[in-house]
């Protein structure tokens, strides 16, 4: 997979004409908190127990499902 940069979802958001004072709050919250998971996953990867990965990247899906299903009309 990719890196994906972490500021990669906002720059989509703009990109498709949304001002970030359109953007939902609760959503941006969202986003913020899984680009912060997803970071802290990279630079622990290697120290990780595979558990606490698992919890972590669990919890980044959770984020996503939200984001994903609160965009969705």
């Amino acid at each position: 997979m990719p890196d994906i940069p972490l500021n990669s979802v906002l720059d989509i958001l703009s990109a498709n004409g949304n001002r970030m004072s359109d953007v939902n709050p609760i959503r941006y919250a969202a986003i913020t908190r899984g680009e912060a998971l997803l970071h802290r996953i990279k630079i622990e990867e290697k120290e990780m127990p595979i558990m606490a990965m698992n919890a972590q990247m669990y919890e980044l899906r959770r984020i996503s499902r939200s984001v994903v299903i609160e965009q969705s009309p």
